[in-house]
Parts: C-alpha cells; structure tokens; sequence
C-alpha cells in the first residue's frame, strides 16, 4: 500500500473528555494471563490502532470491550458510564460497535437488507405496533429506508444494493460490514484487523471510506486491530502495543517506529517507515 494522500492524513482530537477509557483490565483463563493491567483512553474524533504480534491479546481485549469476555479486573467506561459487565447487547445500545476480522454478515440476504439490520436498535415498530399504528410503522420504515440510501451512496454500494452478500467479493464484504456497523451510530467502533484479506488497492479504498467516516462523524472514536503496518502508521493518530497480554508502549506513529521494543517484538527489527 503507497502513502495515504494528504486528504486522508488523520485530524486531530480536539475533545478534552475520553470517549473510551480502559483501566486496569486483567484477564486470567486458568493459569494464563492474557491481559495484564491495560490501560488507555480514546478522545472523540481519534484513531487509535492496537497492534502486537499473534497471541498478544489484542482479540481478547476487544471482546472484554464489548462484553463477550468478562475480566476479573478493570474498567471500560464509555463516556463517564462503566460498562463492564454489561451484556453485548446492552454495550451496543450504549453506543459502541464492532466489525469482526472474519465477516459477520448474514449472506443469505441482500446488501440492503444487511444495512438495515444495523438500524434494528433504533426501530421502535413492533410486530404488534405495526398492526395497531400502520401509517406510523410504514413512516418509520420508509424512514429507515431512506437512511439506508443514503449509507449505500456513501459507501458505493448502490448498484449492489439487491445482490446476495454472499455472492459478493471479500473487499466488499469488508465495506458492508464497516457501512452496517456506521449505521448502528455508535460513539466508539472497534474494527477487527479491517484490512485483513485486503490486496494493496482494496487497503487504500478502505482508508478512504475510514477517512469519509471521519470527515462526516468528527466525534466518532475509531479503535483498530491490525497487522498492515502501512495502513496502521498512514491512518492512526496513536497507536497501543501488546506483547503476551501486557501493554509494552503507546504513541505516535512516528514514536512507535522508533522504539526499540516495538521493533523487537513486532516489527521484526525492521523499521517502517511511513
């Protein structure tokens, strides 16, 4: 992947109050520590990357976030409200959503029908509503829809809009997934290893639509797994590290490549350059 051109160079945060605030999150599986004393906020409107080698426990921290894992320490508050403990789905409602590495999509159905799954949270017609308020569940409904449109122009899909997602390529698969979780208007979304799949050309379009993202959301906060160090240094305003659960160093990008433990531990002792 070439440089990401100036239009997409991150924007900077300019929110005083964390979006996002990890403390202290430990996680043990019998006699394995795979997260040991995490700490790290998210601002408003920031791109914050997590990387580390396999095994690092970056996956595992994105489950604790969103509620599939419960830690025996710690704290996640989105805003100033603690949500550890919470059920995904109650995380979801608070405002934070998540892609996956490996595409969570239901194929069987249409691109459009994906997109509007991602509405489903904020859609207050009933079964037993829309027999009883018809006009009111049709306008909400054509609402949605219209919402819908509007989300598959920002994201070209349009012309795909009635095709079977499982029919379609992986990179547009990624592009679904990231415009149904968009939809969800979150606070905070957490994308899983986004590029992962991604050729050198599909990378870049996908840190378009994360810029476009940006540029329309400038409160959004954007944390990311991934392992493509040019997408990662082109695109994050911090970055995390992660080495066996433990938290070894956070910073700019351009901190990131000069120290030495990150260059040990991940980059292979390789420095990359942006």
């Amino acid at each position: 992947m070439g440089p990401i051109t100036a239009s997409l160079i991150p924007l900077q945060a300019t929110a005083q109050t964390a979006a996002l605030t990890v403390s202290g999150l430990s996680l043990r599986f019998g006699g394995n520590q795979v997260l040991d004393d995490i700490s790290f906020d998210v601002a408003p409107g920031e791109i914050l990357a997590t990387i580390g080698p396999n095994g690092a426990g970056k996956t595992t921290l994105f489950n604790c976030i969103s509620g599939l894992y419960r830690p025996q320490r710690g704290s996640v508050k989105l805003g100033e409200t603690e949500i550890l403990g919470l059920r995904p789905s109650a995380i979801v409602g608070k405002g934070i959503a998540r892609t996956f590495q490996h595409l969570a999509l239901f194929g069987p159905m249409t691109v459009e029908e994906n997109l509007l799954l991602g509405y489903h949270r904020a859609i207050h017609s009933t079964l037993a509503g829309s027999a009883l308020f018809p006009r009111r569940a049709r306008r909400e409904e054509a609402a949605y829809a219209e919402k819908v449109t509007a989300l598959m122009e920002q994201f070209d899909l349009t012309d795909i809009r009635s095709e079977i997602v499982s029919k379609l390529p992986h990179g547009v698969g990624k592009r679904i997934e990231l415009a149904r979780a968009v939809a969800m208007d979150p606070s905070v979304l957490l994308l899983d290893e986004p590029a992962a799949g991604l050729n050198p050309e599909e990378t870049e379009t996908f840190a378009k639509y994360l810029a476009g993202i940006r540029a329309a959301r400038p409160s959004l906060a954007v944390v990311l797994i991934e392992h493509d160090m040019p997408f990662v240094l082109s695109i994050a305003d911090r970055i995390v590290v992660l080495n066996f659960g433990r938290q070894i160093v956070s910073g700019s990008p351009a901190e990131i490549q000069r120290d030495p433990r990150v260059i040990e531990a991940y980059l292979g002792g390789q420095k990359v350059e942006l």
